[in-house]
């Protein structure tokens, strides 16, 4: 989880009640109807019936993306779902919004269609019916603009993600209910002298041709909504809590680098596993960009807030 602090464009500024509530985890209770259609349009749920899809229970997502901050409107996207068929599949949806889908593959093998549907919905027919009770992939080639509900762009170009419930399906295509939590990786290149800030642990960085690769990784599963990217010029520091748990603070070039912020929020953790139990996931992450303090649930940019990730 990471903390950013910048000046988001064409975004109203918000004010934080508390920085301890930046690291409640966010649970969602909603219940998946049993009369939900296998392949249908979406699992049911009463306030968004469109979202997700039953027949299949997803247990970790591989995004890889693109993106160049001179050339905001445009993501190049390479996704891989791996999920377990719930029943026998012959057709099957993923949501994503906008976008262009170059290709499709499942089980290694090109869909023999797909198709969109709705304001989200990409619609899957395998070359082969997926067997109940198999664990199966699909890859998904995509680009263009990435929508705005969930993809958020800085005036310096950079860019962040957040947003409840649908902020996933802005830049990658998923099973987009809370109900089916997974893993996450994060693979993301941008021109070298930017850095992008994931959910999890970093991987190893590469360099090639004027460009840098990052990579992320959470490995406790979590909703789609809390998956998230930040990418700006940052000034990354990183610290432990009593427990062990990684502490990762970006600063936007804008920011002011707090170091008693840094330390407070370390405590905060601290106090709050001693009432709830262990931090849940890899990492908490705050974010700096600006001269206010907003808290969230992952690392989201703000005018110099402190964003720890703990949705599940």
């Amino acid at each position: 989880m990471h903390m950013h602090m910048r000046r988001p464009r064409n975004h109203p500024r918000r004010t934080a009640t508390a920085l301890a509530a930046a690291v409640v985890s966010a649970v969602v209770l909603t219940a998946v109807p049993a009369s939900a259609a296998i392949g249908g349009p979406g699992v049911g749920d009463p306030y968004f019936p469109d979202d997700g899809n039953p027949g299949y229970d997803v247990s970790h997502y591989d995004v890889r993306i693109a993106y160049d901050p001179a050339h905001t409107d445009r993501l190049d996207g390479d996704t891989t779902v791996t999920a377990r068929a719930l029943a026998d599949l012959d057709r099957f949806g993923l949501d994503l919004k906008g976008f262009t889908v170059s290709s499709v593959v499942v089980n290694g093998a090109p869909a023999k269609e797909f198709s969109r549907a709705g304001a989200h919905k990409l619609v899957i027919t395998p070359a082969r019916p997926v067997a109940k009770g198999t664990t199966f992939t699909v890859r998904v080639r995509y680009a263009g603009s990435p929508d705005a509900e969930g993809w958020h762009t800085l005036a310096s170009g950079g860019a962040y993600v957040t947003g409840e419930p649908h902020s996933a399906t802005s830049w990658y295509p998923a099973n987009d209910h809370p109900s089916d939590k997974a893993t996450f990786a994060l693979t993301a290149t941008v021109p070298d002298g930017w850095t992008v800030v994931g959910n999890g642990l970093p991987g190893p960085e590469s360099v090639e041709d004027g460009r840098r690769t990052f990579r992320w990784f959470e490995d406790k599963p979590m909703v789609t909504y809390a998956s998230t990217v930040d990418i700006d010029r940052f000034t990354v520091h990183r610290g432990k809590t009593a427990a062990g748990t990684s502490v990762i603070t970006a600063y936007s070039p804008d920011a002011v680098i707090d170091p008693a912020a840094e330390a407070q929020q370390t405590e905060i953790l601290d106090f709050l596993t001693t009432k709830f139990g262990p931090y849940p996931f890899s990492s908490a992450a705050p974010s700096s960009s600006g001269p206010r303090r907003i808290p969230r649930t992952n690392p989201v940019p703000w005018r110099r807030r402190v964003v720890p990730r703990t949705t599940r």
